[in-house]
This record gives structure tokens, sequence and C-alpha cells, in this order.
């Protein structure tokens, strides 16, 4: 989904199309198309295997952050942060109901 939603930013903003606007308006369409059909994928999936995600991602916060480091770079802004923490706290949250038995696989 974020992937289709970043290749439309790029498609609407202009950024990186040097050509005319029938590259830029198929890219618009292309990731329209790719953005509505990782939503429609995060509902089908439900909440339950959308939660369990969070466990993978909660771990590449660590590369963020070292990929961070490595450019000098200020490790969040306030979004970002913000991001991590409810990403974290979600992945928390799932290995505990792993645990328990809220979530069955």
């Amino acid at each position: 989904m974020f992937s289709g939603a970043y290749a439309l930013k790029l498609a609407l903003t202009g950024e990186s199309y040097e050509g005319g606007d029938t590259a830029r308006n198929r890219g618009i369409v292309i990731g329209g198309l790719a953005t509505l059909y990782g939503l429609w994928l995060c509902y089908a999936a439900g909440l339950s295997f959308l939660l369990l995600t969070t466990i993978l991602f909660a771990p590449a916060t660590l590369l963020y952050i070292a990929a961070r480091r490595e450019r000098d770079e200020r490790l969040f802004n306030a979004g970002e942060l913000l991001v991590a923490v409810a990403v974290t706290a979600a992945a928390l949250f799932a290995v505990y109901e792993l645990v328990t038995g809220g979530i069955k696989i």
C-alpha cells in the first residue's frame, strides 16, 4: 500500500518525471490502482493479521536508526517518532496476544 501511495505521490508532484504528461498520467493511474489494491489487501487480511505484521515492522526500526546514524542525520522527526512508538506498541500487544491465545494463527 505504501509503495503504491509513494508512486502516486511522485506522479502527482512530478518528481522523477522528465518526460511529458503521458508518463506522468500513467504513473498516476498505476500508483492510484496500487494504493487502492493495497488498501483492499489490508481490509481483506483483517485486524489480527495486520497486528501480526507489526511484529515484523518493529525490529526494522533498528535498521532505520542505524541508517540515520550512518548518515549523521536526526533519528526521528515528530511524525516518525509517533509512528515508531505506535508500531512498537502494536508489536508488543501482538506478541502478548499470541502468547495468551488472543490471536490464533
